[in-house]
Formats: C-alpha cells, sequence, structure tokens
C-alpha cells in the first residue's frame, strides 16, 4: 500500500502544475444555478484564503455534512466552523483548486470534484454539493474531501 501511495501522490501533484477546469466548457455555463456555484465556490476559497473560518462556514447550509478524511465527519455548520478554523489555527491557507470537473444534476444541484493544494498539503476534493438557495445563492449541502499530504 505504502508503495501505491508513493507511486500516486506524485504523480497527483505533477498533475496539479498544469490542471485547468472544466467550467468554461460545460454545456451549462450560463445558467444562472450553476453562476451562483462558481461564485460561491469562490466566495468559499477567498474566506479561507483570508483565514475567515466564520466566512468559510457561511457558504454551508445550516445543516450541511462535511466529511473531511482523515479528521471526521462534521455536522452542521458551527461544527464545521470549528473545524475550519482549527485548520487555519494550524496554519493551512493559499487553498487553490486544480483539475476541477463541474456537473450538473438538475436546476438546483452541482457537483464539485478536484484536486486542491494549500502550503502545507495538498488533497482530494471527492465531491461537494452545492444547493441552490430561495434567494438564488448557492450553499454546501454536502463536502467530502481528503488530505492526503501534510507537511509541518
Amino acid at each position: 500500500m505504502r508503495k501505491l501511495l508513493f507511486t500516486l501522490i506524485p504523480a497527483l501533484f505533477f498533475n496539479t502544475v498544469f490542471a485547468k477546469s472544466n467550467a468554461d466548457s460545460v454545456p451549462f455555463k450560463n445558467d444562472a444555478g450553476f453562476i451562483a456555484a462558481q461564485k460561491a465556490l469562490s466566495d468559499w476559497k477567498s474566506a479561507f484564503n483570508a483565514q475567515d473560518a466564520k466566512g468559510s462556514a457561511a457558504q454551508y447550509e445550516i445543516g450541511a455534512t462535511m466529511d473531511a478524511k482523515p479528521f471526521g465527519v462534521y455536522h452542521g455548520r458551527t461544527e464545521i466552523q470549528k473545524f475550519w478554523q482549527g485548520i487555519i489555527d494550524s496554519g493551512f491557507k493559499n487553498v487553490k483548486y486544480q483539475n476541477t470537473v463541474w456537473r450538473k444534476l438538475d436546476d438546483q444541484r452541482y457537483t464539485v470534484s478536484s484536486e486542491f493544494t494549500m502550503n502545507k498539503g495538498f488533497g482530494v476534493v471527492h465531491k461537494e454539493l452545492w444547493v441552490i438557495q430561495e434567494d438564488g445563492t448557492a450553499k454546501l449541502r454536502d463536502d467530502s474531501f481528503e488530505v492526503l499530504s501534510t507537511t509541518q
């Protein structure tokens, strides 16, 4: 298993250097819901990179679920905010997404999968489920990601 992991991790890292998003080529790129989901993801990244755990958590629905491997599963915006505050307090910042793939489930739901890097690690977003709210904004309902490597 370790040999496989040491083979896959450098390949994942190399791929992130030349990575793109499919956002410009999807047939739903002009959908209002998709634009709202893209904005919400951008707002989440901006809040995180500004070291604002409350702002990061504000991008989640109140009853959202976040599966953050290997750390645990968090339920609700309050638990999610505490998780992000702990990550921020540990010095993590500068999140960037690479090889991002958007999918439209219907007019109200969009998913994202991606690789990500931070100043102290990298990993994979298995799935973010962005749901369009009554006010037209998007919020995260389900977030599943995995940190594959960290540095101290």
